[in-house]
Protein backbone atom coordinates (compact mmCIF):
# COMPACT_ATOMS: atom_id res chain seq x y z
CA UNK A 1 0.00 0.00 0.00
CA UNK A 2 1.59 3.51 -1.30
CA UNK A 3 2.03 6.05 1.58
CA UNK A 4 0.01 9.27 0.81
CA UNK A 5 1.91 12.32 0.40
CA UNK A 6 0.62 15.83 1.25
CA UNK A 7 1.92 18.79 -0.61
CA UNK A 8 1.66 22.20 0.89
CA UNK A 9 2.19 25.67 -0.41
CA UNK A 10 4.55 27.91 1.29
CA UNK A 11 2.63 31.23 2.09
CA UNK A 12 5.18 33.31 1.81
CA UNK A 13 5.26 33.40 -1.90
CA UNK A 14 1.35 35.04 -1.51
CA UNK A 15 1.89 37.33 0.55
CA UNK A 16 5.36 38.71 -1.52
CA UNK A 17 3.19 38.38 -4.93
CA UNK A 18 0.78 40.99 -2.90
CA UNK A 19 2.72 43.38 -1.61
CA UNK A 20 4.42 43.68 -4.60
CA UNK A 21 1.61 44.71 -5.78
CA UNK A 22 0.50 47.00 -3.80
CA UNK A 23 3.78 48.40 -4.01
CA UNK A 24 3.58 49.11 -7.87
CA UNK A 25 0.57 50.64 -7.52
CA UNK A 26 1.42 52.94 -4.62
CA UNK A 27 4.34 54.03 -6.80
CA UNK A 28 1.73 54.85 -9.59
CA UNK A 29 -0.19 56.88 -7.84
CA UNK A 30 2.64 59.06 -5.72
CA UNK A 31 3.74 59.78 -9.65
CA UNK A 32 0.27 60.73 -10.62
CA UNK A 33 -0.14 63.05 -7.66
CA UNK A 34 3.39 64.86 -8.48
CA UNK A 35 2.66 65.34 -12.13
CA UNK A 36 -0.84 67.01 -11.49
CA UNK A 37 0.55 69.17 -8.96
CA UNK A 38 3.75 70.28 -11.57
CA UNK A 39 0.53 70.40 -14.14
CA UNK A 40 -0.74 72.71 -11.37
CA UNK A 41 2.43 74.99 -11.15
CA UNK A 42 2.77 75.19 -14.61
CA UNK A 43 -0.44 76.61 -15.31
CA UNK A 44 -0.61 79.36 -11.90
CA UNK A 45 3.18 80.86 -13.76
CA UNK A 46 1.45 80.98 -16.96
CA UNK A 47 -1.50 82.92 -15.95
CA UNK A 48 0.76 84.91 -13.77
CA UNK A 49 2.97 85.68 -16.68
CA UNK A 50 0.11 86.66 -18.86
CA UNK A 51 -1.90 88.93 -15.97
CA UNK A 52 2.33 90.73 -16.06
CA UNK A 53 2.11 90.86 -20.17
CA UNK A 54 -1.43 92.42 -19.92
CA UNK A 55 -0.50 94.99 -17.50
CA UNK A 56 2.68 95.94 -19.40
CA UNK A 57 1.01 95.71 -22.73
CA UNK A 58 -1.49 98.45 -21.17
CA UNK A 59 1.05 100.75 -20.77
CA UNK A 60 2.99 100.90 -24.18
CA UNK A 61 3.53 103.93 -25.33
CA UNK A 62 3.54 104.32 -29.54
CA UNK A 63 5.42 107.35 -31.13
CA UNK A 64 4.91 108.34 -34.94
CA UNK A 65 8.01 108.75 -37.08
CA UNK A 66 8.49 111.14 -39.91
CA UNK A 67 11.43 111.19 -42.39
CA UNK A 68 13.83 113.73 -43.69
CA UNK A 69 16.06 112.54 -46.63
CA UNK A 70 17.77 109.52 -45.28
CA UNK A 71 17.63 110.25 -41.25
CA UNK A 72 14.72 109.51 -39.14
CA UNK A 73 13.63 111.67 -36.20
CA UNK A 74 11.71 109.64 -33.22
CA UNK A 75 8.91 112.44 -32.37
CA UNK A 76 7.00 111.45 -29.25
CA UNK A 77 2.81 112.26 -29.97
CA UNK A 78 2.36 115.81 -28.12
CA UNK A 79 -1.52 116.53 -28.16
CA UNK A 80 -4.20 118.68 -26.00
CA UNK A 81 -5.04 117.42 -22.34
CA UNK A 82 -8.62 118.22 -23.59
CA UNK A 83 -10.74 118.47 -26.58
CA UNK A 84 -14.39 119.60 -26.41
CA UNK A 85 -16.18 120.03 -29.65
CA UNK A 86 -19.60 120.69 -30.03
CA UNK A 87 -22.51 121.46 -32.47
CA UNK A 88 -25.75 123.23 -31.51
CA UNK A 89 -28.55 120.95 -29.99
CA UNK A 90 -25.94 118.49 -29.29
CA UNK A 91 -24.37 117.67 -25.80
CA UNK A 92 -20.97 118.00 -25.54
CA UNK A 93 -18.63 114.98 -25.34
CA UNK A 94 -15.27 115.70 -22.95
CA UNK A 95 -12.59 113.37 -23.87
CA UNK A 96 -9.67 113.68 -21.48
CA UNK A 97 -6.05 112.21 -22.40
CA UNK A 98 -3.62 111.39 -19.53
CA UNK A 99 -0.59 113.56 -19.24
CA UNK A 100 1.91 111.11 -19.41
CA UNK A 101 -0.62 108.59 -22.04
CA UNK A 102 -1.09 109.77 -25.72
CA UNK A 103 -4.38 108.94 -27.83
CA UNK A 104 -5.96 106.27 -28.94
CA UNK A 105 -5.26 105.74 -33.28
CA UNK A 106 -8.17 105.92 -34.86
CA UNK A 107 -8.06 103.86 -38.63
CA UNK A 108 -9.79 105.87 -41.45
CA UNK A 109 -8.15 103.73 -43.88
CA UNK A 110 -6.13 106.24 -45.62
CA UNK A 111 -2.34 105.81 -46.28
CA UNK A 112 0.45 106.72 -43.42
CA UNK A 113 1.21 110.65 -44.09
CA UNK A 114 3.99 112.48 -42.84
CA UNK A 115 3.28 115.16 -39.82
CA UNK A 116 3.01 118.48 -41.17
CA UNK A 117 5.07 120.95 -39.68
CA UNK A 118 4.50 123.09 -36.27
CA UNK A 119 2.87 125.82 -38.45
CA UNK A 120 0.59 123.41 -40.21
CA UNK A 121 -0.23 121.16 -37.38
CA UNK A 122 -1.62 124.76 -35.80
CA UNK A 123 -3.43 126.07 -39.25
CA UNK A 124 -5.57 122.69 -38.46
CA UNK A 125 -6.08 123.28 -35.01
CA UNK A 126 -7.41 126.72 -36.23
CA UNK A 127 -9.63 125.40 -39.12
CA UNK A 128 -11.18 123.39 -37.04
CA UNK A 129 -12.16 126.09 -34.04
CA UNK A 130 -12.93 128.46 -36.95
CA UNK A 131 -16.00 125.71 -37.98
CA UNK A 132 -16.93 124.95 -34.86
CA UNK A 133 -17.51 128.89 -33.81
CA UNK A 134 -19.52 129.26 -37.34
CA UNK A 135 -21.64 126.04 -36.50
CA UNK A 136 -22.46 127.82 -33.08
CA UNK A 137 -23.17 130.72 -34.67
CA UNK A 138 -25.76 129.56 -37.24
CA UNK A 139 -27.41 127.43 -34.94
CA UNK A 140 -31.06 128.44 -34.00
CA UNK A 141 -31.98 130.92 -31.11
CA UNK A 142 -33.33 128.26 -28.61
CA UNK A 143 -31.29 125.44 -29.35
CA UNK A 144 -28.62 124.62 -26.29
CA UNK A 145 -25.63 125.33 -28.02
CA UNK A 146 -22.44 123.59 -26.26
CA UNK A 147 -19.26 125.71 -25.89
CA UNK A 148 -16.54 125.05 -28.17
CA UNK A 149 -13.04 124.86 -27.04
CA UNK A 150 -9.94 123.25 -28.64
CA UNK A 151 -6.78 123.47 -27.32
CA UNK A 152 -3.77 123.32 -29.45
CA UNK A 153 -0.44 121.01 -28.89
CA UNK A 154 1.49 122.40 -25.54
CA UNK A 155 4.44 121.46 -27.27
CA UNK A 156 3.86 124.23 -30.19
CA UNK A 157 5.43 127.55 -29.71
CA UNK A 158 2.75 130.52 -29.73
CA UNK A 159 5.30 132.73 -30.93
CA UNK A 160 7.20 131.30 -33.85
CA UNK A 161 3.26 130.44 -35.55
CA UNK A 162 2.06 132.17 -38.17
CA UNK A 163 -1.75 133.23 -38.89
CA UNK A 164 -4.49 130.54 -38.87
CA UNK A 165 -5.05 129.26 -42.19
CA UNK A 166 -7.69 127.17 -44.26
CA UNK A 167 -5.55 124.64 -45.69
CA UNK A 168 -6.50 123.85 -49.61
CA UNK A 169 -7.29 119.86 -50.62
CA UNK A 170 -4.20 117.99 -50.89
CA UNK A 171 -3.18 118.50 -54.68
CA UNK A 172 -4.71 121.57 -55.06
CA UNK A 173 -2.15 124.63 -55.98
CA UNK A 174 -5.11 127.40 -54.52
CA UNK A 175 -3.44 129.32 -51.78
CA UNK A 176 -4.80 128.97 -47.89
CA UNK A 177 -7.33 130.86 -46.87
CA UNK A 178 -6.60 133.00 -43.65
CA UNK A 179 -9.27 132.82 -40.68
CA UNK A 180 -10.73 135.70 -39.93
CA UNK A 181 -11.41 135.49 -35.53
CA UNK A 182 -15.58 136.19 -34.97
CA UNK A 183 -15.97 140.17 -34.38
CA UNK A 184 -19.24 139.80 -32.14
CA UNK A 185 -20.17 138.42 -29.09
CA UNK A 186 -23.65 137.89 -27.93
CA UNK A 187 -24.55 138.83 -24.14
CA UNK A 188 -25.69 136.48 -22.37
CA UNK A 189 -29.23 136.01 -21.63
CA UNK A 190 -30.74 135.02 -18.27
CA UNK A 191 -33.13 131.69 -18.30
CA UNK A 192 -36.08 131.75 -18.77
CA UNK A 193 -36.68 134.65 -21.48
CA UNK A 194 -38.96 135.33 -23.92
CA UNK A 195 -36.91 134.17 -27.68
CA UNK A 196 -38.45 137.54 -29.30
CA UNK A 197 -36.24 139.05 -26.10
CA UNK A 198 -33.22 137.39 -27.00
CA UNK A 199 -33.32 138.10 -30.53
CA UNK A 200 -33.39 141.79 -29.75
CA UNK A 201 -30.95 141.76 -27.48
CA UNK A 202 -28.74 140.08 -30.25
CA UNK A 203 -29.10 142.63 -32.76
CA UNK A 204 -28.74 145.03 -30.63
CA UNK A 205 -25.08 143.90 -29.69
CA UNK A 206 -24.50 144.34 -33.63
CA UNK A 207 -25.68 147.37 -34.09
CA UNK A 208 -23.72 148.64 -31.15
CA UNK A 209 -20.62 146.38 -32.86
CA UNK A 210 -21.59 147.69 -36.41
CA UNK A 211 -21.95 152.05 -35.00
CA UNK A 212 -19.04 151.78 -32.98
CA UNK A 213 -16.24 150.22 -35.42
CA UNK A 214 -14.73 149.60 -31.80
CA UNK A 215 -12.60 146.04 -31.22
CA UNK A 216 -14.54 143.36 -30.49
CA UNK A 217 -13.51 143.20 -27.10
CA UNK A 218 -13.87 146.87 -25.89
CA UNK A 219 -17.82 146.38 -27.46
CA UNK A 220 -18.39 143.43 -25.48
CA UNK A 221 -17.00 144.98 -21.99
CA UNK A 222 -19.24 147.93 -22.72
CA UNK A 223 -22.34 146.09 -23.29
CA UNK A 224 -21.92 144.17 -20.42
CA UNK A 225 -21.09 147.33 -18.06
CA UNK A 226 -24.82 148.83 -19.65
CA UNK A 227 -26.62 145.61 -18.38
CA UNK A 228 -26.14 145.34 -14.55
CA UNK A 229 -27.36 142.46 -12.44
CA UNK A 230 -29.95 143.99 -10.77
CA UNK A 231 -31.59 145.94 -14.05
CA UNK A 232 -31.16 141.83 -15.46
CA UNK A 233 -33.28 140.79 -11.92
CA UNK A 234 -36.07 143.39 -13.02
CA UNK A 235 -36.02 142.33 -16.31
CA UNK A 236 -36.71 138.36 -15.15
CA UNK A 237 -40.48 137.77 -16.32
CA UNK A 238 -42.09 134.87 -13.97
CA UNK A 239 -42.78 131.48 -16.47
CA UNK A 240 -46.12 131.57 -17.63
CA UNK A 241 -45.96 127.30 -17.76
CA UNK A 242 -44.49 124.55 -15.89
CA UNK A 243 -44.43 120.80 -15.90
CA UNK A 244 -44.54 120.25 -12.28
CA UNK A 245 -47.32 118.49 -10.96
CA UNK A 246 -48.52 118.42 -7.33
CA UNK A 247 -51.16 116.32 -5.67
CA UNK A 248 -53.85 117.23 -3.05
CA UNK A 249 -53.60 115.76 0.17
CA UNK A 250 -56.14 115.88 3.43
CA UNK A 251 -55.31 117.58 6.83
CA UNK A 252 -55.67 115.60 9.89
CA UNK A 253 -57.44 118.65 11.84
CA UNK A 254 -59.52 121.44 9.72
CA UNK A 255 -58.82 124.56 7.98
CA UNK A 256 -59.37 128.22 10.00
CA UNK A 257 -62.64 129.76 8.95
CA UNK A 258 -60.58 133.01 8.18
CA UNK A 259 -59.49 133.12 4.74
CA UNK A 260 -55.91 132.73 4.63
CA UNK A 261 -55.24 135.56 2.46
CA UNK A 262 -56.51 137.95 5.63
CA UNK A 263 -54.78 135.52 8.20
CA UNK A 264 -52.00 136.87 10.14
CA UNK A 265 -50.17 133.54 10.90
CA UNK A 266 -50.76 132.47 7.20
CA UNK A 267 -50.02 135.69 4.95
CA UNK A 268 -46.45 136.87 6.19
CA UNK A 269 -47.28 139.94 3.89
CA UNK A 270 -50.28 141.37 6.34
CA UNK A 271 -47.23 141.74 9.13
CA UNK A 272 -44.80 143.77 6.87
CA UNK A 273 -41.40 142.45 7.48
CA UNK A 274 -38.66 145.48 7.71
CA UNK A 275 -34.94 145.83 7.60
CA UNK A 276 -33.59 145.72 11.09
CA UNK A 277 -29.81 146.24 12.35
CA UNK A 278 -28.59 142.84 13.09
CA UNK A 279 -25.57 141.41 11.16
CA UNK A 280 -26.12 139.86 8.25
CA UNK A 281 -24.28 136.59 9.07
CA UNK A 282 -24.87 133.36 10.50
CA UNK A 283 -24.97 132.79 14.71
CA UNK A 284 -23.86 129.95 16.50
CA UNK A 285 -27.27 131.18 18.92
CA UNK A 286 -29.43 128.01 18.65
CA UNK A 287 -28.23 124.33 20.84
CA UNK A 288 -29.81 122.47 17.11
CA UNK A 289 -31.09 119.34 19.58
CA UNK A 290 -33.64 118.71 16.86
CA UNK A 291 -32.19 116.77 14.57
CA UNK A 292 -35.67 116.58 12.50
CA UNK A 293 -35.69 120.31 11.75
CA UNK A 294 -35.72 121.82 8.43
CA UNK A 295 -32.51 122.19 7.31
CA UNK A 296 -32.29 125.22 4.99
CA UNK A 297 -28.28 124.86 4.57
CA UNK A 298 -29.42 121.38 2.41
CA UNK A 299 -30.82 124.31 -0.40
CA UNK A 300 -29.85 127.50 0.66
CA UNK A 301 -26.02 128.80 0.30
CA UNK A 302 -25.01 130.94 3.32
CA UNK A 303 -25.38 134.21 1.35
CA UNK A 304 -27.79 136.28 4.12
CA UNK A 305 -27.71 140.33 2.07
CA UNK A 306 -30.05 141.34 4.66
CA UNK A 307 -32.15 140.66 7.92
CA UNK A 308 -35.70 141.61 8.80
CA UNK A 309 -37.71 142.21 11.77
CA UNK A 310 -41.81 141.02 11.98
CA UNK A 311 -44.46 142.71 13.18
CA UNK A 312 -47.04 141.14 16.30
CA UNK A 313 -50.38 140.47 15.26
CA UNK A 314 -53.16 142.12 16.59
CA UNK A 315 -56.38 139.30 17.02
CA UNK A 316 -58.43 141.65 18.02
CA UNK A 317 -58.39 144.29 15.24
CA UNK A 318 -57.30 141.43 12.98
CA UNK A 319 -54.32 143.98 11.77
CA UNK A 320 -50.45 144.21 12.76
CA UNK A 321 -49.31 145.42 16.32
CA UNK A 322 -45.84 146.50 17.10
CA UNK A 323 -42.31 145.38 16.27
CA UNK A 324 -41.16 142.22 18.05
CA UNK A 325 -37.96 143.63 19.49
CA UNK A 326 -36.61 140.52 21.22
CA UNK A 327 -33.63 139.83 19.63
CA UNK A 328 -34.80 136.29 18.63
CA UNK A 329 -37.63 137.11 15.71
CA UNK A 330 -35.31 137.45 12.46
CA UNK A 331 -35.68 136.70 9.20
CA UNK A 332 -33.15 136.51 6.86
CA UNK A 333 -32.86 137.20 3.00
CA UNK A 334 -30.93 135.08 1.27
CA UNK A 335 -29.34 135.58 -2.10
CA UNK A 336 -30.71 134.20 -5.10
CA UNK A 337 -29.91 134.22 -8.75
CA UNK A 338 -33.19 135.22 -10.84
CA UNK A 339 -35.05 131.95 -12.03
CA UNK A 340 -32.93 129.39 -9.80
CA UNK A 341 -35.57 126.85 -8.70
CA UNK A 342 -36.65 126.71 -4.87
CA UNK A 343 -37.44 124.05 -2.83
CA UNK A 344 -38.59 123.56 0.14
CA UNK A 345 -36.04 122.87 3.29
CA UNK A 346 -35.59 119.18 3.83
CA UNK A 347 -36.64 116.99 7.48
CA UNK A 348 -36.24 113.56 8.23
CA UNK A 349 -39.46 112.42 8.41
CA UNK A 350 -42.49 112.16 5.84
CA UNK A 351 -45.92 113.52 7.04
CA UNK A 352 -47.89 111.62 4.18
CA UNK A 353 -47.76 108.61 1.55
CA UNK A 354 -43.73 108.40 2.69
CA UNK A 355 -42.98 111.20 -0.34
CA UNK A 356 -44.92 114.33 1.77
CA UNK A 357 -42.96 116.09 3.88
CA UNK A 358 -44.69 119.75 4.19
CA UNK A 359 -48.40 121.37 2.93
CA UNK A 360 -49.02 124.43 1.56
CA UNK A 361 -51.43 126.54 4.39
CA UNK A 362 -50.92 129.63 1.84
CA UNK A 363 -49.99 131.15 -1.69
CA UNK A 364 -49.95 133.36 -3.60
CA UNK A 365 -48.24 134.89 -6.61
CA UNK A 366 -45.11 135.67 -4.50
CA UNK A 367 -45.38 134.39 -1.26
CA UNK A 368 -45.74 130.79 0.00
CA UNK A 369 -46.56 129.40 3.52
CA UNK A 370 -46.08 125.56 4.41
CA UNK A 371 -46.20 123.82 7.48
CA UNK A 372 -44.47 120.31 8.27
CA UNK A 373 -47.43 118.43 9.95
CA UNK A 374 -51.01 118.36 8.60
CA UNK A 375 -53.26 119.68 11.70
CA UNK A 376 -54.03 123.27 9.26
CA UNK A 377 -52.18 125.95 11.19
CA UNK A 378 -48.75 126.78 12.35
CA UNK A 379 -48.96 126.18 15.75
CA UNK A 380 -47.68 122.93 15.90
CA UNK A 381 -44.50 121.59 14.61
CA UNK A 382 -42.41 123.77 12.32
CA UNK A 383 -43.43 126.01 9.14
CA UNK A 384 -41.41 128.10 6.81
CA UNK A 385 -42.00 131.31 4.75
CA UNK A 386 -41.18 132.32 1.28
CA UNK A 387 -41.75 136.01 -0.12
CA UNK A 388 -40.09 136.91 -3.36
CA UNK A 389 -40.43 134.09 -5.50
CA UNK A 390 -42.56 133.49 -7.87
CA UNK A 391 -44.67 130.21 -7.04
CA UNK A 392 -45.04 127.22 -9.30
CA UNK A 393 -48.42 128.42 -11.89
CA UNK A 394 -49.22 124.65 -11.20
CA UNK A 395 -49.52 124.93 -7.41
CA UNK A 396 -50.53 127.86 -7.28
CA UNK A 397 -53.77 126.57 -9.71
CA UNK A 398 -53.93 123.28 -7.66
CA UNK A 399 -54.09 125.80 -4.11
CA UNK A 400 -56.75 127.38 -5.70
CA UNK A 401 -58.98 124.42 -6.86
CA UNK A 402 -58.38 122.62 -3.40
CA UNK A 403 -61.72 122.73 -1.15
CA UNK A 404 -62.68 120.99 2.17
CA UNK A 405 -59.46 119.89 4.22
CA UNK A 406 -57.41 118.96 1.03
CA UNK A 407 -54.52 120.64 0.97
CA UNK A 408 -51.10 120.60 -1.86
CA UNK A 409 -48.50 118.37 -0.51
CA UNK A 410 -44.75 119.35 -1.30
CA UNK A 411 -42.38 116.77 -2.00
CA UNK A 412 -38.26 117.07 -1.23
CA UNK A 413 -37.45 117.11 -5.45
CA UNK A 414 -39.99 119.09 -7.00
CA UNK A 415 -39.81 122.91 -6.51
CA UNK A 416 -42.20 125.01 -5.33
CA UNK A 417 -41.21 128.01 -7.64
CA UNK A 418 -38.31 129.92 -8.73
CA UNK A 419 -36.40 133.16 -7.75
CA UNK A 420 -37.99 136.14 -8.97
CA UNK A 421 -35.33 138.65 -7.56
CA UNK A 422 -31.55 138.55 -5.88
CA UNK A 423 -33.16 138.35 -3.03
CA UNK A 424 -35.46 135.56 -1.14
CA UNK A 425 -37.13 136.50 2.71
CA UNK A 426 -37.11 133.47 4.44
CA UNK A 427 -38.96 132.82 7.89
CA UNK A 428 -38.67 129.76 10.08
CA UNK A 429 -41.38 129.24 12.93
CA UNK A 430 -41.31 126.57 15.67
CA UNK A 431 -44.92 126.31 17.67
CA UNK A 432 -45.91 129.50 15.89
CA UNK A 433 -42.74 131.41 17.19
CA UNK A 434 -40.78 133.24 14.62
CA UNK A 435 -37.24 132.20 15.11
CA UNK A 436 -33.95 133.12 14.50
CA UNK A 437 -33.16 132.22 11.03
CA UNK A 438 -29.12 132.86 11.13
CA UNK A 439 -28.99 130.02 13.81
CA UNK A 440 -26.44 127.68 12.46
CA UNK A 441 -27.08 124.85 14.72
CA UNK A 442 -30.67 125.16 14.43
CA UNK A 443 -31.67 125.61 10.71
CA UNK A 444 -28.18 125.27 8.55
CA UNK A 445 -26.65 121.89 9.60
Amino acid sequence: MAEEVTVTADPQEGRFGSCLLWFIWGVSLSFTTILALVMMALLSVSIALNVYLSWQLAGLELSITRRGGDNQIEMPVSGPTTFLVAVPTQTPVTASVGAASTPAPISTGAPVAAVPPDSELMSQYATLAAIATQSAASAPLNSAAAPVQINPPAALSAASTPTPQVLPPSGSAAAPIPVISPTAIPPAVAIGEPAIERESAIQGADNVQSDSGAPAEAAAAGSREEQPTDVQAEAFSAPSGSSNSYELVPLEGEKDKRPAAEHGDLNLALREPEPIDQEPALKDVGAGIDPGAPNLGAIFSPDIVQTYGIHNWDWGCNCKGDLIDDGKSILVGIKTTPGDPIFIPPTTSPIFGGEVFAVVLYASEDSLTFAYARDGTVAQGYAIHYQGLHVDPNLLAKYNEATGNDVVGLTLDTPVGVAASDELLVAVRDKGTFMDSRSINDWWK
